[in-house]
């Protein structure tokens, strides 16, 4: 049923190319910022990875190239996240304080 009611756009895509490329390209670059996030503390809204995620989205990688990447990055997620430098949980008292300031200030 969700094949007759999806987006036209990404259908067309997935018949020329055999698989999602548009998703291909989230795969991507969730995977590349999970890793930047694990090991550089931060996000990289701006990509400077722009370019190929573009490619990606118009066919560059192969389905079976993209799984292989995407397997191998999720093992090596694995080994990268037990060396973080983040902290295993939230600071659930900061994160109040920060919420009830926003709160108190938008109230103002």
């Amino acid at each position: 049923d969700w094949k007759k009611h999806r987006n036209p756009a990404r259908a067309e895509l997935e018949e020329k190319w055999g698989y999602d490329t548009k998703h291909a390209g989230h795969l991507v670059r969730l995977l590349r910022m999970c890793r930047e996030i694990l090991t550089l503390g931060k996000v990289i809204v701006k990509r400077p990875d722009r370019d190929e995620l573009l490619a990606i989205r118009n066919g560059a990688w192969k389905y079976e190239d993209l799984v292989a990447w995407a397997t191998k990055q999720d093992e090596e997620l694995t080994e990268v996240m037990k060396t973080s430098v983040l902290p295993r949980a939230p600071d659930r008292n900061a994160l109040d304080t920060l919420c009830q300031s926003l709160v108190e200030e938008s109230l103002k």
